[in-house]
């Protein structure tokens, strides 16, 4: 596993993660100073892990830091066989941008779980897998699905969970990330804004 943490524009590029088959992520994002940082043109493939959480590709975030601005770019990479966890990318943070990756067979979502002001734009998915969101201020646009059989309602293409509260207090009223979530790791918000 690769873990950064506080890390301020870090690159991890052109890197192979694969035949995983205990609990653990291949690469982790936390810290809230983190900031900047860019994963591109790896690959991601073969993660087995047959517990019911904590074997994502990728974790941006974690729920206590799911108010700050990681702005982090995931691109270019390819995911295929990913069955370790619900999520084959977690997004736990702000600004995020996941672009132009390639999701293959995976029995696992792409997942905006805290946080908000991400973009999962212009990504092909194959097979089962797809994307949730939850979230303010999100944006999905170019997704391209393909042999999706919808049988699973958690593995459909578009999921927008709505959550249980109005206003996000992730957010001051400004619409702006406060530093520190103060709510609880099952609290969901209200999708804003989505674009397909």
């Amino acid at each position: 596993m690769l873990t950064l943490t506080n890390c301020v524009r870090c690159v991890v590029s052109n890197c192979e993660f694969h035949d995983k088959k205990k609990e653990g992520l291949f690469i982790r994002i936390m810290g809230e100073k983190s900031k900047d940082n860019l994963i591109e043109r790896c690959t991601f493939w073969d993660h087995t892990f047959e517990g019911e959480n904590g074997g994502e590709a990728i974790r941006i975030g974690n729920s206590d830091v799911s108010g700050c601005w990681f702005n982090t770019t995931v691109r270019y990479c390819h995911f295929r066989n990913l069955k370790g966890d619900p999520e084959s990318v977690s997004i736990k943070s702000c600004g995020n941008v996941l672009e132009n990756n390639i999701h293959e067979e995976c029995d696992a979502n792409v997942t905006i779980r805290h946080g908000g002001f991400n973009k999962i734009r212009n990504n092909v998915f194959i097979g089962s897998g797809g994307i949730i969101v939850c979230g303010e201020g999100n944006e999905i646009t170019g997704n391209y699905h393909k042999n999706n059989n919808n049988e699973n309602d958690k593995r459909r293409p578009l999921v927008l969970w709505k959550g249980n509260v109005e206003t996000d207090p992730c957010f001051d009223s400004d619409g702006k990330p406060v530093v520190k979530r103060p709510t609880t790791h099952t609290m969901s918000m209200l999708v804003q804004r989505i674009i397909s």
